[in-house]
């Protein structure tokens, strides 16, 4: 969750808000999130976006994302580069860095992606994206190191990626690296993987 830049009025508007979307009272949630986007929150800015987009409240959509990205949610700006990739790739490079900058890990595991495979860049974004937990970044990082002598560890990121919510092509990358691999690596590669899992599981924080 990102810092909020000004003490609001009312601390626990946002909070109420969020609780309320996940409950489907939709008009408590918007008056929330009105009344914590009026103070500067950021996080409240989105709330009301994801409202309007979701056609939850009226509102143009994308107006009311880009509003939420200019007071700086990381998660609204990554979106509008998600919106944006098709048409305009630059421009939606630009904001995933600018959300990446501050600490969004999905837009880490984009750059990483649009970078090409032997560059630096493709894996520093997806080490530092692993290092938050985010489930893309270590499938990236672990296709990286698939094919380089590091195959312990690249089989460690896939199976966690797998575990954490990647999906079925990081659990598929994974059998196909262990085909590659003796037992004993194999083994070792397993046993960090489960750690990985354990370690970010732990570290989750839940949204309040």
């Amino acid at each position: 969750m990102t810092t909020q830049g000004k003490a609001l009025d009312h601390p626990g508007a946002s909070a109420q808000a969020w609780a309320a979307l996940r409950e489907r009272r939709w008009d408590a949630a918007g008056r929330g999130f009105a009344m914590a986007a009026e103070q500067g929150d950021p996080e409240a800015a989105l709330g009301q976006a994801l409202l309007i987009w979701t056609g939850r409240a009226r509102g143009d959509a994308r107006q009311a994302l880009q509003a939420a990205a200019d007071a700086g949610a990381p998660a609204a700006v990554h979106a509008l580069g998600v919106a944006l990739l098709a048409q305009d790739r630059p421009a939606a490079i630009g904001h995933f860095r600018r959300a990446a900058d501050q600490g969004y890990a999905p837009s880490m595991a984009r750059l990483s992606e649009a970078a090409p495979a032997a560059s630096p860049e493709a894996r520093a974004w997806a080490e530092r994206g692993a290092a938050l937990g985010e489930p893309a970044c270590m499938a990236r990082l672990g296709r990286l190191l698939a094919d380089t002598p590091m195959r312990k560890e690249a089989l460690a990121w896939l199976y966690a990626a797998a575990a954490l919510g990647a999906g079925a092509d990081a659990a598929r990358d994974a059998r196909s690296l262990a085909h590659l691999m003796i037992a004993r690596d194999i083994a070792d590669g397993q046993k960090r993987g489960r750690a990985l899992v354990k370690q970010f599981k732990a570290a989750k924080p839940a949204r309040g």
